[in-house]
């Protein structure tokens, strides 16, 4: 089984806004190599959320996750419900490492952010 999703990250990671001290509210853009970083753990996050809300629902071993952006596959992910099922999610440091325990198809660099890559989904 597959799934795909739109990470739409350009609506979801916003301006930063910063109060000076004399109350004035000036907003800032995110510096790029930062923007990159959240972007990546929004969508590694969002990304394992999806397989953790699929195994719940559904009697399947294993899912594809397939994360795309502006029309760009950006992320495809093969997991494996014994091992989401045996995850301490609270305790993990971040969403972009615990991606790595599985196949996954992501090519990203701090300075540039997502490229495109191929789909994880013949390997079911």
């Amino acid at each position: 089984m597959a799934v795909c999703v739109n990470t739409d990250i350009d609506r979801i990671i916003p301006e930063v806004k910063v109060v000076k001290q004399n109350n004035k509210i000036i907003e800032k853009t995110i510096p790029t190599i930062e923007y990159h970083k959240i972007s990546q753990d929004y969508v590694c996050s969002l990304a394992i959320r999806l397989a953790r809300e699929m195994f719940s629902l559904l009697p399947i071993d294993k899912l594809v996750v397939d994360c795309v952006e502006n029309d760009a596959l950006i992320l495809s992910v093969v997991f494996e419900k014994d091992e989401i099922e045996n995850t301490d999610f609270d305790s993990l440091p971040d969403a972009s490492d615990y991606i790595k325990k599985y196949d996954n198809h992501m090519s990203f660099t701090q300075t540039k952010g997502f490229g495109e890559v191929e789909s994880l989904l013949k390997k079911l």
